[in-house]
């Protein structure tokens, strides 16, 4: 009987430890969050498949600024964060365009330049007074002219493409009209000044068609030029373009040099990389000195939660390090020229694609979390002009 009762006692007080454990190390995380997000738990906790930290409550783990930073390094929020982005280039190019005003006498710009998808450079440059800078070298007023109209490319990868190219004799942008019985389809209008112009057409290009086209360019003071008719064959694959070769400095850091010039009352700047980059120019939002800040979050006692980027990409790798070395959908880019990202397909603010453009946050009833049942529906969501 004795030994019963002390038996008995035993097991009680495990539990009480099991109980009093389980509190300790609820308190703070997930316990605290779903006094206000039970609803987002509820809805998540009836689905098939269920992020394990979000099933054991361990909000934390990726929403918390401290955590992620402990996990991550102390310098890994976006650095971009708070800047509004003016223009955006898509195509490397060690030389790039921009004519812009600086919005209420703002002299501070922010230049993002990548290469590869990989190395960046993040840097701040400080405009001089306008009045002070020459003209620009390419304010001349005579519309741009076009030359060496060509069919670089009709290619079938996962989908059909062809690629237009054309020269012309000043800065201009990117453009081609074309269509099967007349050219009525545009592609999208690239900004990116430029005197050796290549637009990729996917959109309504099947094989065995003979399309109609147009390109059309525009000078950095709007002087538009539209060349002749030409005609696209997709009757046979072939390629004009040279194979690519991997750039010399590809290894190096990314080195920037600004030239500025005046084009009426705004800005032009030329910056030259040290090798083929993307680039995208933009300047600081203001009235936000201590970074983006959730208006549903202004208790107290709540944490300062991690920015999109965060959560959204560089949390994910802390578990799922091996998909950083795997070939996979790239992560931390914007989307392809001409391409829509639908909105059921969460981007970052500027656009960006994250893990969670193709994966749920929390739960779903896919496998691997999808967005999509299949893979194949999942692409087709963003690369439907493509079939």
């Amino acid at each position: 009987m004795r030994r019963n009762k002390i038996t008995c006692l035993i097991l009680v007080l495990f539990g009480l430890t099991i109980i009093f454990a389980t509190d300790v190390f609820s308190e703070g995380t997930g316990k605290d969050c779903l006094k206000c997000h039970n609803d987002v738990w509820d809805e998540s906790m009836n689905k098939s498949f269920i992020h394990v930290p979000f099933m054991d409550k361990k909000c934390r783990e990726c929403h918390d600024q401290d955590a992620a930073s402990d996990k991550n390094g102390a310098n890994s929020a976006d650095r971009t964060a708070d800047v509004n982005w003016l223009s955006r280039h898509f195509t490397e190019d060690p030389s790039h365009w921009f004519v812009f005003a600086a919005p209420g006498g703002e002299n501070t710009i922010v230049v993002e330049a990548s290469a590869m998808g990989r190395k960046k450079l993040v840097t701040e440059l400080t405009l001089p007074p306008l009045v002070e800078l020459a003209e620009s070298p390419e304010n001349s007023q005579d519309a741009p002219i076009i030359s060496n109209v060509r069919v670089l490319e009709v290619n079938r990868g996962i989908f059909f493409s062809a690629t237009i190219g054309w020269e012309t004799d000043k800065l201009a942008t990117s453009q081609v009209i074309y269509g099967l019985e007349r050219p009525t389809i545009s592609s999208p209008m690239d900004g990116q000044a430029t005197t050796n112009h290549t637009v990729i057409l996917t959109t309504g290009i099947k094989s065995e068609r003979t399309y109609e086209f147009r390109v059309v360019s525009e000078d950095l003071n709007g002087h538009r030029s539209e060349s002749d008719k030409y005609i696209l064959s997709t009757d046979k694959l072939f390629s004009l373009n040279p194979a690519s070769v991997q750039n010399e400095r590809s290894n190096g850091v990314i080195d920037l040099q600004p030239k500025f010039y005046r084009t009426g009352d705004k800005y032009t700047i030329n910056l030259i990389a040290s090798r083929p980059v993307t680039m995208a120019l933009g300047m600081k939002k203001q009235n936000n000195p201590q970074g983006r800040q959730n208006d549903d979050l202004k208790g107290e006692n709540h944490i300062k939660t991690n920015e999109q980027i965060v959560t959204n990409i560089t949390t994910c790798y802390t578990c799922h390090r091996n998909y950083k070395e795997m070939v996979t959908h790239p992560v931390n880019v914007y989307p392809k020229r001409g391409m829509v990202i639908p909105p059921e397909y969460p981007t970052l603010p500027d656009g960006r694609i994250t893990c969670l453009s193709c994966h749920a946050e929390h739960a779903s009833n896919m496998e691997y979390m999808m967005l999509k049942p299949h893979k194949k529906e999942l692409c087709i969501g963003c690369h439907a002009d493509m079939l």
